[in-house]
């Protein structure tokens, strides 16, 4: 592949590796390219050209002007029609209760919040340390509860959580 500069493995992990591939933009400009794999070196689709399943894009640095929380919301925009196009969808989303869809709007405004942060912090720190701190989901939600929904942590929930930090 033209676009594509040397391959360079960021992790010696014998379940997931991360890779670093030196890129090119389509006007010819490099940028950082990031991606995960389970696979060995010598398997990745970069190389073997295959259609098995490979890993997943960690992050594409780029030097582009234009954010892209402005581009996830071009993605919304253009993809709103295939949802409004179809009649049963749009009878459901019609006749949802308007409890529902400001619940549904909230609950997606916070979701790219929470993409665009996790993004934005790998500009300051580390895929696994950023990874790290997303895992601490559980304890988050648990503080939301107790102080937003003056809800009680029971044991049984103080020691699941315990456990999902333990690993």
């Amino acid at each position: 592949m033209k676009n594509i500069g040397a391959v360079k493995k960021q992790t010696n992990n014998r379940h997931l590796n991360l890779y670093h591939i030196d890129a090119l933009d389509r006007n010819g400009d490099s940028f950082d390219y990031y991606f995960a794999s389970r696979n060995p070196e010598e398997r990745l689709k970069l190389y073997t050209k295959s259609l098995d399943p490979e890993g997943i894009v960690i992050y594409a640095l780029t030097k582009e002007a234009s954010p892209r929380l402005g581009r996830l919301l071009w993605t919304v925009g253009l993809m709103s029609p295939a949802v409004w196009g179809f009649k049963k969808q749009r009878q459901e989303l019609l006749t949802t209760n308007k409890k529902t869809v400001v619940l549904c709007a909230v609950s997606g405004l916070f979701l790219g919040l929470h993409f665009w942060s996790w993004f934005e912090s790998l500009k300051h720190t580390t895929v696994a340390s950023s990874t790290a701190i997303v895992c601490t989901e559980v304890i988050w939600v648990a503080l939301g509860y107790c102080l937003f929904l003056k809800g009680k942590i029971t044991k049984k929930a103080a020691a699941a959580i315990a456990v999902t930090l333990a690993g």
